[in-house]
Parts: C-alpha cells; structure tokens; sequence
C-alpha cells in the first residue's frame, strides 16, 4: 500500500509538468529524495535523434555523503507530506548547481545491434540491471566505471509505447544501502511512470516547435503581403519622383559649375545639389527595398566582408575615439552567400552602432561557427533602444532619426531571411544594443 501510494504521489507530481528539462529534474528527485526513492545518487540517459545511443543528459547527486545527509536531513525536517517537499527541493535547485552534473557528456552508450555492455542489455532487454561489482563485471565499461566509482548500481530502462527513451542509473555510494529486489521493483515501476510523462513532454515540445515554425511562417506571410503591398506603392512613388528629381539635380549642378566662386549663390546651389544628392539616396534606398535582387551566393570569408564595413562605417562617422574589440572564429571564413548584399546588411547596423554612441563607446564584433551555422554578433555601448521601438526596428520606414528613411534595418533583415538565416535583437536603453545574425553554412 505504501508503494502505491508512494508511486501515485510521484506520479501526480510528475503529470504537473510539460516541460522537459524541469521534468527530468523531477524524475532524479524522486529517484534520489529521501522521501521517496532514497538513492543516493542517479544519472538519466536519453536516446538521440537517430536512437542509435543513449547519451548523458542530466545527473543529481551530492559530492559526499556528508553533504547528502545534511540535504535531506534539513529536508526532511521541514516537510511533512512528499508534495511540499519535492515543490520546495525544485524551488531551490532547478537553477542551482547540480555537482554531479558535469559528467553527463561524457556519457554516451551504442544500444543498437549487437551493442554489449550494462546499459544496451537492460534497454534492450526492457530490464532492469543490478550491477554488484561493477569493478570485476565486464558490462561496465571504463567510462561508466570510473564515473560512479562505486561496485553497485542499478540501471532501468525507460520505455514508453514499446519504443525505449532512455535509462536511469542509481546507486548508494555514500551511505553504502544495499539495492535490494524490492529498491528495484519500485524503481522499475517508478521508471514506466516515469518514461510515459517524458514521452508526453517530448511529443508536447515538438508539438510547441512546430506551432512555433507555423506562427513564424505566418508572420512572414503577412509581412511578405504587406511590404508588396507598400513596395507597389513606393515603387511607384520613386518612379514619378526619379525622373524631375534629376532633372532639377542636373540643372543645379550646371548652375553651380557657372557661378562665380564668390558669388552669394554658390551657398545656394550647393544646398540645391547636396539635398537632391540625398533625396536620390533615399530613392535608391526605396528601390532597393521594393524591388531587391536574388542572393547571388559565393563562398564568402564572413570575418573578411565583417572587419571591412566595419572599417567603411568608422570612416565616414562623426564620432571619434570609439574602442573596437574583434573577436573572430577562423572557421567563419567560409560561408555561402552574396558578399555585396551582406556588407550592406552589416554595413546598415554597425552605422546605426556607431551613430549611437558618443566618443569613448566601444564596438564589439564576434563571429562564431560550427558545421551547420556561423552566427555574427554587433554588440555596441550606445543609447539603446526604448522597449516599444523594439519590435518596430525592422519594420519599414519606421525611423527615429531625423534624416532616417527607416529602410535600413528593413533590408538588412529581408537579406538575411533570403539567405535562409535569422536576425536578433536585444537592447537595454542607456546600456546598448546587441544584433545576433544565425545564417547556415
């Protein structure tokens, strides 16, 4: 009766939660909590995306027996039932250190085939395994060995539907209790509890990643349809502008060269040609927006295209004395896409970056890479942008500048989304801005 109850109360306590890694930290309080399971210690292994191994994911478990004793003894003083005690452990853990944690990548288990050892036996067995010399016992592998330092565990499988999740590995190294077959039958039957609600959460997390993918698509959608919407507009607009605008530039420029150089109209006319110069500017902004090119992709060295529009917007900026930190991962030099449009990406953030912040700020420039991605990092310590613009920055013609067209930021992020990346913001007003660029390899 009291393992019933016991495993009911796991159980309803386990059903409290969807989310993953809170979940798994769950299933280890209870295999470990003095109120419940008792283990000194235990591991929890999941199958990879392919189910070929099992690989460490998270561990709990004090570093001495000294330590585990005042735990629980503290623990158990202060609560009376199991609910109050696993809400409060959770509490004050699930963001704290967990000391045994830090070996859990090095922990990874072949199952598939003819894969020997303690682990593939009992997943592929759907058994249960009590190792009682793990030092003499050729299932334990080296790693796994050295990792518990202790001649007896318990290794259960988590299978749900038929189809093996994981495993869960428990021992008694401090306090040296023996794990006897009734430990065992309760763990096992804990375990099926426990690979169900894992299962649960797994399906509900895919389920939340591909509503996410969905509202994401539909924003695009709506955005797509909104800026062909405003860039038939805008188009048109430019187009009728375009054409007297060059004119009355060309007729400026033409008086300009026929003036006198100390005639009062000089100041005039150069006024005339620097604003249509800027008004051109804007038009070629405006249709570049409207009516952008296709990524003409290459292999690109990202760093090199990064320290050189950095450079170009140093150069052209009122501010002096700006610090420049670069911390750049050799292994982005290779990246396929349109090195033009992504300087101009680049060059529309490190300007807004430099604009911002007064003599004295610091830039900073990060790239990092791995097989499938290389992420580019813009921090900069300007005056940060107010939480209500924040989601505005990217929308077009949105501007807080004065002389801004609000196109810039547009472009940057419809480049980076043709190149099938992603682009991040974070900002803190009087601190800085941070821009994270995601693109694929």
């Amino acid at each position: 009766v009291h393992q019933l109850t016991l495993l009911r109360q796991l159980g309803e306590a386990m059903s409290g939660t969807l989310d993953l890694d809170r979940l798994l930290h769950l299933v280890l309080t209870c295999v470990t909590a003095g109120h419940a399971l008792g283990f000194n210690r235990a591991l929890l292994l999941l199958a990879n995306e392919s189910g070929a191994a099992l690989e460490g994911k998270m561990a709990v478990g004090p570093l001495s027996w000294a330590d585990a004793a005042r735990i629980w003894r503290e623990l158990s003083a202060q609560f009376a039932s199991l609910e109050d005690f696993l809400a409060d452990y959770l509490r004050k853990t699930e963001h704290g250190p967990m000391p045994f944690q830090d070996v859990m990548s090095e922990l990874v288990f072949p199952v598939g085939g003819e894969s020997e050892g303690v682990v593939a036996q009992s997943v592929r067995d759907g058994k249960p395994i009590v190792v009682r010399d793990a030092i003499s016992d050729p299932r334990v592998g080296e790693k796994l060995r050295a990792i518990l330092a202790t001649p007896e565990f318990v290794c259960v499988p988590l299978v749900a539907k038929g189809r093996p999740l994981g495993a869960i590995i428990a021992d008694n190294l401090y306090s040296g209790a023996p794990i006897t077959d009734e430990h065992v039958q309760l763990l096992a039957m804990f375990a099926a509890q426990a690979a169900l609600a894992i299962e649960n959460a797994k399906a509900y997390e895919k389920l939340e990643d591909q509503m996410r993918q969905t509202r994401e698509a539909q924003d695009r959608l709506l955005r797509s349809e909104r800026l062909a919407t405003v860039g038939e507009m805008a188009a048109h607009v430019a187009h009728e502008i375009r054409n007297p605008l060059v004119t009355i530039g060309g007729f400026a420029r033409i008086i300009l060269r026929a003036l006198d150089e100390t005639s009062p109209q000089v100041a005039h006319a150069k006024i005339i040609v620097e604003e249509v110069l800027r008004l051109e500017n804007i038009l070629k902004n405006v249709m570049d927006f409207t009516k952008p090119s296709a990524p003409q992709k290459t292999q690109a060295d990202i760093n090199r295209i990064l320290e050189d529009t950095c450079d170009l917007a140093l150069s052209q900026a009122s501010a002096t004395g700006i610090a420049l930190s670069k911390s750049l991962d050799p292994r982005a030099a290779r990246l396929n896409a349109d090195p033009a449009q992504m300087k101009q990406a680049l060059l529309n953030i490190i300007r807004n970056a430099v604009e911002s912040m007064d003599a004295g700020g610091r830039l900073a420039l990060q790239t990092q890479a791995d097989t499938r991605t290389v992420t580019v990092v813009i921090s900069d310590t300007g005056k940060g942008i107010p939480p209500e613009d924040l989601n505005r920055i990217f929308d077009p013609f949105f501007t807080t500048k004065p002389q801004g067209t609000g196109l810039g930021l547009a472009v940057t992020r419809k480049i980076i989304e043709d190149h099938g990346g992603e682009i991040r913001v974070a900002s803190a007003v009087g601190q800085g801005t941070t821009f994270t660029i995601t693109l694929p390899r």
